[in-house]
């Protein structure tokens, strides 16, 4: 019978192998990382009949395949979009450990007459083994259309002041509903048209000063901090202003609006898009904003009262008004109102609120009824109130 013998080197050498091969992989576990999905951009703007890219990659080489699905998703609206990333809605890309970098997608928008399915979410799902975080990303895509008047297009004499007597005026509305448009162009030739490529209008001199906000009838002015009895009284708002209620002739502030909001609606477009010879203001993006959501609350507040082919309009002017405001970070606080506690919602709600009658006391000073919407804004101190809803409140029992 034979025996195995082995030296104590031996069995030194076996151990020492089995160490290395154990810190080897432990090593291997430790510095190895899954992978992330990284984008280039988050949003994009690419013109009508043109082309834009963004690239998608990993952080990290993938231990096996990775498939990415991207998918185009129109928003707001029934129709398919008009956009497509490499000429198709839906896209498969692969990912593997010897080619994970980054792949270009071209965005390309179809040329049209019209201005509907504009806007569009790129979705990207990734699917693997290892992608159980970060696996999904979108890109937000806008289309500048070109049947709709940009800067370039009307020059308006008299505007901001005498440092700025003729800027562009930008009205991100279609050609084809501008003349409907009256709550935000009145007479703005004073031909009662709207105005085309080429022309020269006029308007009053507005000085930065005096930009602040203004809305037509329908926008209901905050109250004072003076409760009704039974409602508790709170610290008044610290957020702007909202727009005073309107008495005179509607008309004149509509054309008041239309004003500030050609100066306000330049200054986002620059902001959006970079320099575009918009002039110089003292008015700040948030104090911009406050129109914008004045002017939706007030839409908002017409639509019911219009018929049928008059509200399609104006659904419209919101459809984009609510566009523009998410864009610009603001959150549109409704009927997610309704049933909260009115003393904790502080500056989002204005003070003096209307006062319903109530007999359950579990429903004593809660939100009954949301009469305006309210409008945050999100900024890296957190949000914070540019418009306070107006609301109705169950009363003490």
């Amino acid at each position: 019978m034979r025996r195995h013998i082995c030296s104590r080197s031996g069995v030194l050498a076996v151990v020492l192998l089995g160490l290395l091969a154990s810190w080897g992989h432990a090593q291997a576990e430790v510095e190895y990382r899954q992978p992330n999905l990284v984008l280039s951009d988050e949003r994009l703007v690419v013109k009508e009949g043109e082309r834009g890219n963004f690239s998608v990659g990993l952080d990290a080489p993938p231990a096996d395949s990775i498939e990415v699905k991207i998918k185009v998703l129109q928003m707001g609206g029934i129709e398919p979009s008009d956009v497509r990333v490499d000429g198709r809605e839906e896209l498969d890309l692969t990912f593997t450990p010897d080619n994970w970098k980054d792949q270009i997608i071209n965005v390309s928008a179809l040329e049209d007459t019209d201005t509907d399915s504009d806007r569009a979410r790129i979705s990207l799902s990734a699917s693997g083994a290892e992608m159980h975080r970060n696996k999904r990303g979108v890109v937000h895509v806008v289309v500048a259309d070109s049947t709709t008047l940009w800067t370039e297009w009307i020059r308006v004499e008299g505007g901001l002041d005498e440092l700025h007597p003729i800027f562009p005026l930008v009205i991100a509305f279609p050609l084809m509903l501008v003349v409907f448009f009256t709550a935000l162009i009145i007479d703005i030739t004073g031909r009662n048209r709207a105005a085309v490529e080429g022309d020269v209008v006029t308007v009053d001199a507005q000085q930065p000063a005096n930009l602040t906000a203004s809305a037509p009838a329908g926008i209901p002015a905050r109250a004072s901090a003076n409760a009704p009895a039974g409602i508790p009284a709170r610290t008044p708002p610290k957020a702007p202003a909202s727009p005073p209620a309107a008495d005179g002739d509607t008309d004149a502030k509509l054309k008041e609006l239309q004003n500030q909001l050609a100066q306000a609606n330049a200054l986002l477009e620059q902001q959006r898009y970079g320099p575009k010879n918009s002039p110089a203001s003292s008015s700040s993006p948030e104090e911009l904003l406050v129109k914008f959501a004045a002017l939706h609350a007030y839409t908002l507040k017409r639509l019911p009262a219009e018929d049928e082919a008059e509200s399609k309009d104006l659904k419209n002017i919101l459809l984009r008004l609510e566009n523009t405001l998410e864009d610009q970070g603001v959150k549109i606080r409704g009927e997610d109102l309704e049933g909260q506690p009115y003393d904790k919602l502080g500056d989002l709600c204005a003070d003096n609120p209307k006062v319903i009658g109530n007999k359950d006391p579990k429903k004593s000073f809660h939100v009954a009824e949301v009469l305006s919407p309210g409008y945050l804004l999100q900024t890296p101190a957190g949000e914070k109130v540019i418009l306070s809803a107006r609301v109705a409140v169950y009363s003490e029992v």
